[in-house]
């Protein structure tokens, strides 16, 4: 009789738990690639962590999401139309990101919170609990410093850093972050192309159109490709380049952009994580299972980018 093979991707993981309930193999005690992205821990445990770690995410959106639509009128403001200067309008998108990740970091933290309270049987209790003895070895290694770097990004001084908030506190800051670089990046574009500053509606137009060729770009790549589109990016802009440039109304990355991401890649070895590239990008119908309440949404990123524009549109 031949063993039982192991689920090879997040998607047979999320049906596997669904099915089974957590697993219970061993954890390799090795460190993870939460520490660093060109470090990668055991690769059979990648697939794995990542369908917790869209559960969490899944569930934590669905609860920030009401606390952000509640602040609806809020966030709205100042009405686009009545913004007439650029800075007004990237401090505006600033504030409506600084909302999305408060909301996202309470709603973790109260989700997390019930989880310990169900009985140790429940689904949910169970992903949690699994989650964090998979990241349990990156916890124990991890600096003070690094620590109490999460803390001052999330403005929580006293923050008791676990596996849950360990493994997605990195996709709930990247929304708000790329979309302030996105607004940015639309302002420097447009001026390279047409020797004048762009009016509000146009930057609006362009955001909007921008999800599948900048937003959902960032959010595919790769653990170790992070680190290299950062320095890749920065090495453009110093020599003149141009990383990024307007085509069809959206905001593209270039051709020579990803040719040096490749020459980088080549030079360090970096190997691709088989890790889920980000788990707010996992649709909801296959992590449904494991949701309090129907998802009135499929695509978690999608649906905060939407929510983000219609604000930022008011």
């Amino acid at each position: 009789m031949k063993p039982e093979q192991t689920p090879q991707t997040v998607r047979a993981w999320l049906s596997d738990i669904a099915n089974k309930g957590s697993s219970t193999r061993p954890v390799p005690p090795g460190e993870s690639d939460l520490l660093n992205e060109t470090l990668p821990d055991t690769e059979d445990m990648k697939p794995e962590r990542g369908a917790y770690g869209a559960i969490v995410a899944t569930r934590t959106y669905q609860r920030a999401k009401k606390i952000i639509l509640a602040q609806k009128d809020n966030l709205s403001l100042p009405n686009a139309a009545k913004i007439t200067t650029i800075d007004d309008f990237i401090t505006k998108n600033y504030f409506i990101g600084e909302a999305f990740k408060e909301a996202m970091t309470n709603s973790l933290l109260r989700d997390e919170r019930l989880a310990k309270k169900l009985p140790p049987q429940h689904r949910v209790a169970n992903v949690y609990r699994r989650l964090e003895e998979i990241v349990a070895p990156a916890l124990r290694v991890m600096p003070e410093e690094k620590k109490q770097d999460i803390r001052r990004k999330v403005r929580k001084p006293d923050l008791q850093i676990t596996g849950a908030f360990l493994e997605i506190q990195g996709g709930i800051a990247a929304l708000p972050d790329n979309m302030n670089t996105l607004a940015g990046n639309i302002v420097t574009s447009y001026e390279q192309k047409f020797r004048k500053h762009p009016d509000i509606p146009t930057i609006l137009g362009i955001m909007k159109h921008s999800y599948e060729s900048y937003i959902e770009v960032l959010a595919k790549l790769h653990q170790a490709d992070s680190t290299g589109f950062a320095i890749a990016e920065r090495m453009m802009k110093r020599r003149g380049g141009k990383p990024h440039e307007l085509q069809d109304d959206a905001l593209h990355f270039t051709t020579q952009f990803f040719e040096v991401i490749r020459d980088l890649r080549e030079k360090t070895r970096a190997e691709r994580s088989r890790t889920i590239t980000c788990v707010f990008r996992t649709p909801t119908s296959e992590t449904q299972p494991f949701l309090d309440q129907r998802a009135d949404f499929d695509d978690p990123l999608r649906d905060a980018f939407n929510l983000h524009m219609q604000f930022l549109s008011a």
